[in-house]
């Protein structure tokens, strides 16, 4: 039986192919697929795509160094994806809610859904607090690295 899912991944949709090739395999299984991601620049709000209807969200995507430049481009991509994920439910209600991480916390965008009956899958592409420590040249016990532990630990 056909599934209505909600996609959702801070990524520009036609430039990262985990997550199109899944959104486009689910399409070709017979569901129907609506993608929530970053907006793309000369790329409309919403089209659709090979059988996805993509919504973009403008939120530029952070590339640099700066923790706090990261968490304000993940933060206000969270909140419009929360909005839009949970109007799109209320219109029409989403059987499955797919998100995409990094961050984790981005499984929070379907949680209204899956107050309502809508199962969640958290597909984690790379560990958060691993990744950071790397990044940004941090212990551990580094208080951002523990933080992302716990968001990875409620997420999941």
């Amino acid at each position: 039986m056909a599934k209505r899912i909600a996609m959702v991944a801070y990524t520009h949709y036609t430039t990262d192919a985990r997550p199109r090739r899944a959104a486009e395999a689910l399409v070709h299984r017979g569901d129907q697929v609506e993608f929530f991601a970053l907006g793309e620049k000369e790329r409309p709000a919403s089209e659709t795509l090979n059988g996805v209807e993509l919504r973009r969200l403008e939120v530029p995507r952070y590339r640099g160094g700066s923790t706090a430049g990261y968490l304000r481009s993940y933060a206000g991509f969270f909140v419009r994806a929360l909005d839009r994920v949970t109007r799109a439910h209320l219109k029409q209600r989403f059987d499955v809610i797919y998100v995409h991480t990094m961050p984790d916390a981005m499984a929070w965008t379907g949680a209204f859904a899956k107050l309502f009956g809508a199962r969640l899958v958290l597909d984690v592409h790379d560990t958060m607090p691993e990744l950071y420590q790397s990044k940004f040249g941090v212990g551990d016990r580094h208080l951002l690295i523990r933080a992302l532990a716990l968001q990875e630990q409620w997420s999941c």
